[in-house]
């Protein structure tokens, strides 16, 4: 208690500008999940008020799983922190089948009659609406008028009662934004093409002919990014089908330099090469395709070499083009390299250059298989040795075996970096994150301390509490090593755990970090 009463004389003492801009900065965090939401909001009543004018977080509805009723009663409380703009709606027909009674609840108290209960006649999938109650003026206003996302985690067809419930003509998605669905049966498929309109991100997964598929993205207009799979298409290879697909993308960015700046071909079933030519007039500056025969053509380099893309992702190197392609003087800034099966023997990477010069952010994964021909180590060297001094690179990732020379790799780059600001390290299949002596770690530790510009190292990784407790003596002994040489240097490096203790790990070269306030209004 009296602990407690110590903690409330040190909040009320702050002014309160600096008050506002502590609960500015935590509710504007990434990372901000809501069970973080009432630890913020419950240090007090003005906190509450503050949290809430800054809060933004987008919170998950599952219609077969949430009982609406319940979910009402919280969000229209007048403390709730809760908004309902920017809700993402999840339609899963796996929940639909385990959590039938909840939905039938829910239809219920939306006042929407389809027909007998589960204890009567059969289920009519047609559903008309018969009576408009004020829980269904509630659920138009709060939640499909305000709704920004819908994930369809399951087949679309037209006669699934709850597609039509959410697709039909009876609501209007005002402000949805982005949509993840997969959509069957072209000649019976009833969704209201409006919807489609004012897209901004649609995942889709079409098993349609090609009109079918043509006219769903023909009513795209205004799509941001795009994440077409393409199934099956039982006339995609007749004619010039393929390329009227492309056209159609082409016209969901609202064609010449429209407003489609990211496409993901995650797959098309056809043999014939991607017309990429078709493509040139758009504004994409991500672009990712995973079909490795797709992939890996002097076609796709050209089109990247030649247009303004900005990302790429690369998952084998299966010659010695794709090498000067990745290396050539393009506008690619992003890169996510995997190296997770060998380039073929008559192709090496070692002592070569690998990246784009003017990088910025970087991905690398694989190498750690113990009887790969190319090691991680030999990715390393080529990037940050042969590849020059990468002056715009700010974010590396690395999900690797990592060991001593690939870590004196990394030290050195950082050590002479002017522009590094980020380094994660991940791993696959629960490899352990090597450090193979203690001097290796003190000098990757005393790098970061002395950059002018690195401000997180994150482990996004379990960290075993030897290796805890070896990062927090050594941070410590490093603080006191600057301060003592330096009097006006604060301490620099501090390490932060995830409150689960688990997801990830960090340090924190605090000299570095700014936080951008110009934007807040400090309310009086």
């Amino acid at each position: 208690m009296q602990e407690e009463k110590q903690h409330n004389i040190l909040l009320v003492s702050l002014p309160w500008i600096i008050q506002s801009q502590i609960i500015y900065l935590l509710c504007s965090c990434n990372s901000l999940k809501i069970k973080d939401v009432f630890g913020i909001g419950g240090v007090s009543k003005t906190w509450r008020v503050e949290a809430k004018r800054y809060l933004y977080v987008r919170h998950t509805l599952y219609f077969a799983v949430s009982e609406l009723e319940g979910y009402r009663d919280h969000i229209d409380h007048p403390l709730s922190l809760l908004k309902m703009n920017g809700c993402k709606l999840i339609l899963n027909q796996s929940d639909f089948l385990i959590g039938r009674s909840v939905y039938q609840k829910n239809m219920k108290y939306l006042g929407l009659q389809t027909g007998d209960s589960d204890d009567g006649d059969s289920y009519n999938q047609h559903q008309q609406l018969v009576s408009v109650s004020d829980n269904l003026v509630w659920f138009k206003k709060k939640i499909i008028e305000t709704v920004e996302s819908i994930n369809i985690c399951s087949p679309t067809r037209s006669n699934d009662d709850w597609s039509q419930i959410f697709f039909g003509t009876s609501f209007e998605l005002s402000s949805l934004q982005s949509l993840t669905c997969t959509i069957i049966e072209a000649d019976s498929f009833q969704l209201d093409m409006d919807t489609f309109c004012d897209l901004k991100h649609l995942n889709v997964t079409f098993y349609m002919s090609t009109d079918g598929i043509c006219k769903v993205l023909n009513h795209c207009k205004h799509l941001e990014s795009l994440i077409i799979a393409i199934e099956k298409c039982i006339d995609i290879d007749q004619d010039n089908n393929l390329d009227k697909i492309f056209n159609c993308i082409s016209r969901g960015g609202g064609g010449g330099g429209g407003t489609l700046t990211k496409l993901d071909l995650a797959y098309i079933d056809t043999t014939k090469p991607f017309p990429f030519n078709l493509l040139g007039g758009l504004g994409i500056r991500e672009i990712s395709i995973y079909q490795e025969h797709q992939r890996n053509t002097p076609s796709y380099y050209q089109y990247v070499l030649d247009g303004k893309i900005e990302s790429i992702v690369q998952f084998s190197i299966p010659n010695q083009q794709c090498i000067d392609f990745l290396s050539a003087g393009s506008a690619v800034k992003v890169l996510d390299l995997s190296l997770m099966e060998d380039p073929p023997s008559t192709v090496s990477i070692q002592k070569r250059p690998l990246v784009p010069p003017l990088l910025e952010r970087l991905t690398l994964k694989g190498g750690s298989h113990q009887n790969s021909r190319v090691t991680s180590y030999d990715m390393l060297d080529s990037i940050f040795v042969h590849s020059g001094s990468l002056p715009r690179l700010t974010h590396l990732k690395l999900y690797l075996r990592m060991e001593k020379t690939m870590i004196d790799i990394i030290t050195t780059f950082i050590n002479q970096s002017k522009s590094i600001q980020v380094v994660q390290f991940g791993t696959y299949q629960e490899d352990p994150f090597l450090w193979t002596t203690d001097n290796d770690m003190e000098s990757f530790l005393q790098a970061f301390a002395s950059s002018p510009t690195m401000t997180e190292v994150n482990f996004t990784y379990l960290l075993f509490d030897p290796m805890i407790s070896f990062l927090q003596k050594n941070i410590k002994i490093l603080n006191k090593n600057n301060s003592d040489n330096n009097n006006n240097m604060k301490s620099k490096v501090h390490l932060y755990q995830s409150p689960d203790k688990i997801s990830t790990t960090s340090l924190i070269n605090i000299n570095n970090y700014k936080f951008d306030l110009s934007f807040l209004s400090i309310s009086k």
